[in-house]
């Protein structure tokens, strides 16, 4: 939100960055079918045009913003994820005021921009630390909000769905201060107006975050524990889910490698890469529905950084880009050996005549993989080291293949192989056809 409106993002005035560049939906585009989700802090800070403004509103959105939001979504094919503030700025005596938001939703119908999905607030459960603590709200307040929101949403879109509250969970600490404040489990409780609960979970904090658990670096994101508490968290949220009293689906609605903005010359590098791909199958195999990365532009988790006359993919685009071409949404099982540190997944192939698994290795040392004998292609993925920016496909930077972007990936053929070896801190992708037709 502080890329359209010109707010502040981790103390610093962001430059609003152009919807309508070129190059910008050219990147965009390529990640289809997938959402573009308008959010984070200053979701909860903005005013829509020229309502009255209060010193919780920092910054605004208006017509102009909405005509260029509507010309990207149709320029890409991408759905929109919007956030509607439900901070202070928009209540009255703590009542969340409908009418403060529906400038934004005439806007919006005059424009032709159907959401997909609001959002309903941006980390609720943290309102005491972003805007005081007299400022906090219940859960019992918000699950009122979100009828009214719900009420408002549909007369202007009916198909439109409600999701929330968009709580921020932490590596060890789960929800900070829930005991005080409540969890946001309650929603899974009790009735309300959602259909999607979000939840963030980022499984480390940068140097720039004033309060961290794990502090992000090399050895974190290349340890067991790191991963192991990533399923931890992830399958905790699915018990909720399974439990809960009235169907709502379960969506990571923000997630990176390192919050706060992300880690200079780490988020943005090849290890983020080895964590995203494994990030992405545990959340998978959790039953998270959507995942929603932090951030296409801007800050140091970017999957685009901005150059001279354009934009440049950072490695964990490249790797998201994979993972769509190759993983479809029906997850298997799969397994490595347990005595080294490799992680693997399986997945039916978006078109539902393959079986993809991929391989990650977090290990430093070569790997001689068994892998099954109906292996019919390989995708082999490195980088130079862990610092570097450059993707390597099967031998060549991502970057010189002139196809990879329509999806003609580079795969090796396996025919015959019963062996491959893994380079340390690299991925390995395997092929095989889907005779049993486990995946129809």
């Amino acid at each position: 939100m502080a890329l359209l409106s010109g707010g502040e993002w981790w103390g610093q005035q962001t430059p609003r960055v152009s919807l309508i560049d070129p190059e910008l939906q050219k990147w965009a585009r390529v990640l289809t079918p997938a959402y573009i989700r308008i959010g984070g802090t200053e979701s909860d800070r903005v005013a829509y045009g020229d309502q009255d403004r209060n010193h919780y509103n920092t910054s605004e959105i208006d017509s102009a913003t909405v005509a260029d939001l509507a010309s990207f979504l149709h320029q890409t094919g991408l759905d929109l994820m919007f956030t509607l503030s439900a901070g202070p700025g928009v209540r009255v005596n703590g009542l969340w005021q409908p009418e403060a938001v529906e400038p934004l939703l005439k806007w919006m119908r005059d424009f032709q921009v159907t959401p997909a999905v609001f959002e309903l607030g941006n980390e609720v459960g943290a309102f005491w630390l972003i805007f005081g603590l007299k400022q906090q709200i219940t859960y019992g307040q918000y699950v009122q909000d979100t009828y009214r929101a719900r009420e408002l949403i549909h007369r202007y879109f009916p198909n439109t769905q409600l999701a929330g509250p968009a709580n921020a969970f932490w590596p060890k600490l789960k929800e900070p201060f829930s005991s005080v404040i409540g969890s946001s489990r309650i929603l899974f409780e009790r009735p309300s107006g959602l259909d999607i609960f979000t939840w963030h979970f980022y499984p480390s904090q940068s140097t720039r975050c004033p309060l961290r658990s794990v502090t992000a670096t090399d050895r974190q994101f290349l340890s067991p524990a790191f991963y192991q508490e990533i399923k931890a968290q992830a399958q905790m949220i699915r018990r909720w889910s399974e439990n809960s009293i009235q169907p709502l689906r379960v969506w990571l609605g923000e997630t990176g490698p390192a919050q706060c903005g992300g880690e200079k010359q780490l988020s943005d590098r090849w290890v983020s890469s080895l964590w995203w791909v494994a990030h992405m199958g545990l959340m998978a195999e959790a039953g998270q529905q959507v995942i929603v990365r932090q951030s296409l532009v801007g800050g140091d988790y970017a999957l685009l950084s901005p150059v001279k006359g354009g934009y440049q993919p950072n490695p964990d685009y490249w790797l998201g880009f994979l993972w769509k071409q190759l993983m479809g949404t029906r997850v298997l099982s799969a397994s490595v050996d347990a005595e080294k540190f490799l992680l693997a997944f399986s997945h039916c192939s978006p078109d539902k005549n393959h079986i993809n698994s991929v391989v990650v290795n977090f290990s430093k040392d070569l790997v001689a993989l068994q892998i099954p004998p109906v292996t019919e292609k390989l995708l082999h993925v490195s980088s130079i080291d862990l610092r570097s920016r450059r993707v390597i496909l099967s031998g060549m930077p991502a970057d010189t293949y002139e196809d990879l972007l329509q999806g003609v990936i580079p795969w090796h053929s396996a025919v015959g192989k019963h062996e491959v070896e893994l380079d340390g801190y690299s991925i390995v992708w395997l092929n095989q056809k889907d005779k049993d037709a486990v995946c129809r």
